[in-house]
């Protein structure tokens, strides 16, 4: 052979100048660290709004208005108010008239027992109508009712003196026999306030008012 060739185990040069230009191979995958990132902290502050309350008072005014009552409604007011004791006094003086009476008239000889019995419900009577005589003297009537008020006035005093001359009368020939006075001034008052035609009393009632 030439001597061109090499020896057993030697290394041609085109084999070392591949080796030479040759990059070492590497097996191992390739990691890549990025460098550590540090996010600014974050806080989140939540508010709550609350919707707004608000408080309406109302006040109410409730406005009575009260009616005074007329002149009319006063005077029957009272009217009623003071005729009870001299009503009561004439139911009691009939009650008893009825247990004392002897026959149509009074026989001088009945007449002690009989006034006995009825000479304290004279007097009661008397003085009933003195009372009621002096009331409606001293109250200020409408003057829709003056006139009979008068009229009323003049027949209360009429009866009082009449009943009077029966309490002191000491024989019948002592009882008065003029015509009475009327009752019609009464009945014309109660008329125009309103008031009932004829007003009873209740007799219980009159009792314990006089203590009979």
């Amino acid at each position: 052979m030439g001597a061109c060739g090499s020896g057993e185990g030697g290394t041609s040069p085109f084999e070392e100048a591949q080796a030479e230009s040759s990059l070492p191979v590497t097996d191992a995958a390739t990691t890549t660290t990025l460098p550590e990132t540090t996010l600014p902290e974050t806080t989140t502050t939540t508010t709550t709004t609350l919707p707004e309350t608000t408080t309406t008072t109302t006040t109410t005014t409730t406005t009575t208005t009260t009616i005074p009552p007329s002149p009319e409604e006063l005077a029957a007011a009272y009217y009623l108010e003071h005729v009870t004791a001299v009503n009561c006094a004439d139911e009691l003086f009939n009650l008893a008239l009825d247990g004392a009476r002897v026959g149509e008239g009074i026989e001088d000889a009945e007449f002690d027992a009989f006034m006995a019995v009825m000479r304290p419900n004279y007097e009661m009577v008397r003085d009933a109508e003195q009372t009621w005589m002096n009331d409606l003297v001293n109250y200020e009537w409408p003057e829709s009712v003056q006139a009979n008020v008068d009229g009323l006035i003049f027949a209360a005093a009429d009866w009082s003196a009449k009943y009077d001359a029966y309490a002191t009368s000491t024989s019948t020939a002592g009882w008065p026999t003029e015509e009475w006075a009327s009752n019609e001034d009464a009945t014309a008052i109660r008329a125009k306030l309103g008031l009932p035609s004829n007003i009873d009393s209740d007799i219980e009632y009159c009792k314990v008012l006089f203590g009979v």
